[in-house]
């Protein structure tokens, strides 16, 4: 279980958090990275117009709250309360 658990902390990249581990997120390293990300998508946009038409990069935006196996439903009604 261990080495799972390792893996799926460290190094496995989830789509929810916009592939970042959840060791990443949870050691506060994500807006170097994001950072990061983003540049490297504008420079690419740059480089090579022809391949992102007039559509914009990747949202490399988090959000502040991260939820495993959200209830769509409570989320939504949560969203419209604040």
């Amino acid at each position: 279980m261990h080495g799972f658990a390792q893996w799926y902390n460290e190094e496995h990249r989830h789509s929810g958090i916009k592939f970042l581990t959840q060791a990443q997120r949870h050691r506060g390293e994500t807006k170097e990275l994001m950072d990061n990300r983003k540049k490297v998508y504008q420079l690419a946009k740059l480089r090579h117009p022809e391949r992102w038409g007039k559509r914009a990069t990747r949202n490399w935006n988090l959000t502040d709250e991260v939820w495993l196996n959200t209830d769509r439903s409570a989320v939504g009604q949560l969203s419209q309360a604040a």
